[in-house]
């Protein structure tokens, strides 16, 4: 059997332009679109929200790929491992 390739398109502001650093947010999008893509239900956690002018934050680009994104508070709330303080 061959194997096949699969060509996920990203939008390339993820990609941080003005350092060196190997970021993980397209590795961390790419890997939630093939998922879901694949029918697994997807939950990408970050707590980066905010946009930049040479980057968007991943919370963002998840958006615009209908992904669900939340922050780890909430996420653990929602699965009832953790109780907001009163």
């Amino acid at each position: 059997m061959g194997a096949s390739k699969t060509t996920i398109e990203t939008p390339t502001e993820v990609w941080e332009k003005t350092t060196g650093a190997d970021e993980a947010d397209p590795y961390v999008l790419a890997l939630a679109l093939k998922l879901s893509s694949d029918g697994h239900q997807t939950t990408v956690i970050t707590e980066e929200r905010k946009d930049r002018p040479q980057k968007m934050s991943l919370n963002t680009a998840c958006g615009l790929h209908r992904l669900v994104c939340v922050p780890i508070m909430a996420f653990l709330a929602s699965r009832g491992l953790w109780t907001p303080p009163e």
